[in-house]
C-alpha cells in the first residue's frame, strides 16, 4: 500500500472514532505522557491542536499551565513554504483559523523552534524505527530537518497517537526527521534514550 491510501484510511478511521473513545485515549496517552522525564523537566514545549480526529493533547495542555511551562503551538509560515512558526498559547487565546481550517494563536508571541525542549507531534502512523507518516504536507519535517542535520539536541520530538496507527508499511524518505518518542493510548516507544 502506498503513503496516500494508507494515510486516507487511517485518517477516516480516526475521525470515525466515537467522541468517548477519543476522550479515553486523551486521558490514558497522558498517563502514559507523565512517565516520560524528558516530559516532566521540560520547560519550553510545543504542542497542538487536536484536529481531524488526532490523539487531543488537552489534558497535557492543562497541564503545561498549571505547573507553569512556557506552551507554544505551530503556526503556518505566512512566508516560507512548508515551515512551521511557534507561538504561545493560553487557553483564553484568541485562534483564527489557517488555511488548513486548523486553529492557530496570534503570532505576536513568537518563540524560536530551536529554543523549545521538546515537541508533541501529531501522527497518521508510526513505525517501529520512530518514524511517522504526517498528514503529508511535510510541515514539521521541513521545520526541524534543518535542526537535526545540525545535530542540535533539542528540541526532542514526541509523537502523539493511537497505539492501532502503528504501521510498519509506510516508506520513509529522506528527508524525514526520526522521533526521539511516542506517546499512544496504550503505551510509550523510546527510540533515543529515556530521559
Amino acid at each position: 500500500m502506498d503513503n496516500r491510501a494508507l494515510r486516507l484510511g487511517l485518517r477516516n478511521r480516526r475521525r470515525q472514532l466515537p467522541r468517548r473513545t477519543h476522550q479515553q485515549a486523551a486521558q490514558r496517552a497522558y498517563s502514559n505522557l507523565l512517565q516520560l522525564p524528558l516530559f516532566i523537566r521540560s520547560q519550553r514545549l510545543a504542542a497542538y491542536i487536536a484536529d481531524d480526529g488526532e490523539l487531543d493533547l488537552a489534558p497535557a495542555i492543562d497541564y503545561c499551565h498549571q505547573t507553569q511551562k512556557r506552551l507554544v503551538i505551530p503556526v503556518v509560515h505566512p512566508c516560507c513554504s512548508r515551515r512551521l512558526l511557534f507561538a504561545e498559547y493560553d487557553q483564553q487565546a484568541n485562534c483564527q483559523f489557517n488555511r488548513y481550517r486548523i486553529p492557530e494563536p496570534n503570532l505576536q508571541h513568537a518563540i524560536a523552534s530551536w529554543t523549545l525542549d521538546c515537541v508533541l507531534v501529531p501522527l497518521v502512523a508510526f513505525n517501529d524505527n520512530g518514524y511517522r507518516l504526517g498528514r503529508g504536507g511535510g510541515y514539521y519535517d521541513s521545520t526541524f530537518n534543518s535542526l537535526q542535520r545540525a545535530n542540535t539536541s533539542k528540541p526532542k520530538l514526541i509523537g502523539c497517537g493511537y497505539d492501532w496507527q502503528r504501521n510498519n508499511d509506510f516508506s520513509v524518505a529522506a528527508w524525514d526527521v526520526p522521533l526521539h518518542a511516542i506517546v499512544t493510548d496504550k503505551k510509550l516507544y523510546y527510540f533515543g534514550d529515556e530521559s
